[in-house]
């Protein structure tokens, strides 16, 4: 992991992020979660978001956020 000079609130250093491949994704929409795949085929490539027949995920108009779940370690609960 390569961090750099940014840092969090906490005053914790932040690793260098490249998004490229693919993987699971749970997209929050409109009011419900959606099971997805992401992908990504390089840097300067779009971030495209299917479901599980293939089709695109569909967004709700407004703000996109995405968070980064640590592979190794991290979790993710919906409620």
């Amino acid at each position: 992991m390569v961090l750099t000079e940014a840092r969090d609130a906490s005053g914790t250093r932040v690793p260098e992020t490249i998004l490229e491949g693919k993987g699971a994704a749970h997209v929050g929409t409109g009011g419900h979660v959606v099971e997805a795949t992401w992908s990504k085929a390089g840097e300067r490539e779009p971030l495209v978001l299917t479901d599980s027949s293939g089709r695109a995920v569909e967004l709700a108009p407004g703000s996109t956020w995405i968070e980064l779940v640590p592979a190794a370690d991290g979790s993710v609960s919906i409620g």
